[in-house]
């Protein structure tokens, strides 16, 4: 589901800039958001990696990371903090300017602040 949904809002981006391009020329400025773009992808592509991975330790399809529910939210849970951790490494390698503004929106809703 979260693969389709990500390819059609590739095709909706593209088709919103042809058409945006149509209607008011290229200045758009979009080379800010395409680098964006690109430095999300290029941390997503090894933190994806790395979850497959870290499932496939786990057991795979067969093995006790889907033996049951309870397991398998367990196993979810152990992946997504994984993957977040080596997708928020690498956007920190990367220098993602994007990165401090997701710390202080996390921040706001910390305890304690």
């Amino acid at each position: 589901i979260a693969l389709g949904q990500s390819l059609a809002n590739i095709v909706q981006f593209a088709l919103a800039l042809v058409l945006l391009r149509r209607r008011i020329g290229r200045p758009l400025g979009l080379g800010v958001a395409a680098r964006a773009v690109t430095r999300f992808v290029i941390a997503a592509v090894p933190a994806t990696a790395v979850g497959w991975l870290t499932f496939q330790l786990l057991g795979g399809a067969t093995g006790w990371a889907a033996s049951d529910r309870f397991t398998g939210f367990l196993s979810a849970g152990v992946i997504g903090v994984v993957t977040l951790l080596v997708y928020v490494a690498l956007l920190l390698i990367l220098r993602a300017p994007e990165l401090q503004t997701a710390v202080r929106a996390v921040r706001r809703f910390l305890p304690g602040r």
